[in-house]
C-alpha cells in the first residue's frame, strides 16, 4: 500500500509461483582415518542435508556395510516433525567391524 497526505491510498498485488525442487546431499566419513587389525571397529557418520525448497519425509538411511544394516538417527530433526526441512541436516552414525574378505 502507498499513501500520501495529497491523495487517497493505493494498493496492489502480486504474486509468483515458485517452482517446488527437491534436492539433497548425503555425505560418509570414517572417525578413523585407517584399520590396523580384523575385529577393528570403524565409525562413521553420515550427514543427510535437503537442498532443495520442498521438505522431505519418509526417510531411512540404510547402509550394506554397517554392521547394523542400518544408520542410526542421532540428530537434526530441530522442529520433530519427522521431515527433512529445507536446509536442515540430520546426522546418523554407523559402525562397520573390519572383517577377512574370501
Amino acid at each position: 500500500m502507498a499513501d500520501t497526505d495529497q491523495t487517497d491510498p493505493e494498493s496492489a498485488e502480486a504474486s509468483t509461483t515458485i517452482s517446488q525442487s527437491a534436492g539433497w546431499s548425503m555425505t560418509k566419513v570414517a572417525t578413523e582415518e585407517n584399520y590396523a587389525a580384523i575385529g577393528d571397529i570403524l565409525h562413521y557418520t553420515i550427514t543427510l542435508t535437503n537442498e532443495g525448497n520442498v521438505s522431505i519425509g519418509n526417510i531411512v538411511v540404510t547402509d550394506p556395510g554397517a554392521d547394523a544394516g542400518v544408520a542410526t538417527y542421532e540428530s537434526g530433526d530441530t522442529d520433530n516433525n519427522h521431515l527433512l526441512d529445507p536446509d536442515e541436516t540430520w546426522t546418523f552414525s554407523a559402525t562397520h567391524t573390519v572383517t577377512l574378505l574370501t
